[in-house]
């Protein structure tokens, strides 16, 4: 079997011969301490420790389409030892400290209300006159997506929330839900049709394995939005862009939450999503277990390995591994760690997770 004939046996629960070996990649100073640690730096670290081709790597560019909303040159507006000020492309001016990674602290937004968000928008159509946003080597791409691939394809398809959420900080966007439902929903409309507009040759031209809906809606208490604000302002766009993308035969949608998400599986399930990605463990215990026994076959999975035991050695790893083994050899699930990795997991930790992985899962 090769990697995407696996990825989708896996999600289809049809027969498989072992798991890949994927992780989310990890924080910049955890590449840094990795280098210091002898990594090589002309070799991608999943190369590297021997894992399967990166799931990520045409995830996050849109296979080379300009879809993304970046209005303005990144201006910096003030800069001292411990931190940087600037007005970044989408027009928000972030806070942003140089003693590690860390959330950014965001000082003003450029769309405040209607008319800013109008605004918004004319810039963006006005930047784009004119311009074709499939690359000119769409073609020779094309080809390379379609001919003989034996690994998962997959594009950032859908950001509903998350990207309004950068737009508009999440307090803004906590308070729109409210004060202006209908702006927000104008949005979430607009943002809608801009992917099936941007991505509409795409799925007609290739395969995809899955669509990645990004949004980051949840943190460590559950969701950044209610439930009924979720089904009132966001479910039916869902549901309108994920039937398109299963009319052009995308077969699995994918949706990236972060957090605790419990509270919002049944309206995710309801719009069509059946992938959750990346069931963090966390201080609430998020469980891929208890998930399959409340939601079954429906709900699939990536995720829900603890990234916090790779640093804590072997024995540790592999009661985690094992802890999901069941789970993994019956299906719709595979096991990756349930975030970036952090810099107190060393090179010869990470090698570590892998050689047991292999051991439980190949």
């Amino acid at each position: 079997m090769n990697l995407r004939e696996r990825f989708n046996a896996i999600m289809d629960y049809k027969p498989f011969d072992r798991q890949p070996l994927w992780y989310f990649g990890e924080w910049t100073e955890t590449r840094e301490r990795w280098l210091s640690e002898g990594a090589p730096k002309d070799l991608p670290f999943w190369v590297y420790f021997g894992m399967d081709h990166d799931w990520e790597q045409y995830n996050w560019n849109g296979l080379g389409v300009n879809f993304r909303f970046e209005h303005f040159d990144t201006l910096l507006l003030e800069e001292t030892a411990e931190y940087k000020i600037e007005r970044q492309n989408d027009g928000v001016v972030r806070k942003t400290g140089k003693g590690g990674t860390s959330i950014s602290q965001d000082i003003e937004t450029f769309i405040k209300d209607r008319a800013s968000w109008h605004e918004f928008i004319r810039i963006y159509d006005e930047k784009m006159k004119g311009v074709d946003p499939y690359p000119a080597d769409w073609e020779t791409r094309k080809a390379k997506f379609n001919k003989n691939r034996d690994f998962v394809l997959s594009f950032e398809g859908c950001s509903l929330f998350g990207w309004p959420r950068e737009w508009l900080t999440t307090e803004g966007i906590s308070i729109m839900q409210y004060d202006d439902p209908a702006l927000l929903e104008e949005i979430v409309e607009y943002l809608t049709n801009h992917f099936m507009r941007r991505f509409e040759r795409a799925v007609t031209e290739l395969e995809i394995d899955f669509v990645y809906i990004f949004e980051d809606c949840c943190f460590n208490n559950g969701p950044l939005l209610s439930p009924a604000k979720l089904r009132e302002i966001w479910l039916p766009y869902y549901k309108k862009i994920i039937a398109f993308y299963r009319k052009h035969g995308v077969k699995h949608i994918l949706f990236d939450s972060d957090g605790k998400v419990d509270e919002i599986i049944p309206i995710l399930l309801e719009a069509g999503v059946d992938i959750l990605f990346p069931v963090e463990v966390g201080t609430w215990k998020g469980d891929v277990n208890k998930f399959r026994q409340e939601y079954g076959k429906d709900l699939r999975m990536l995720g829900g390995v603890n990234k916090l035991v790779i640093s804590k050695g072997e024995k540790a790893i592999r009661e985690e591994l094992m802890r999901v083994e069941k789970l993994a050899k019956s299906g719709g699930y595979i096991p990756l760690p349930d975030h970036r990795v952090p810099p107190d997991a060393s090179l010869k930790d990470m090698q570590n997770y892998c050689r047991i992985f292999k051991e439980i899962f190949f």
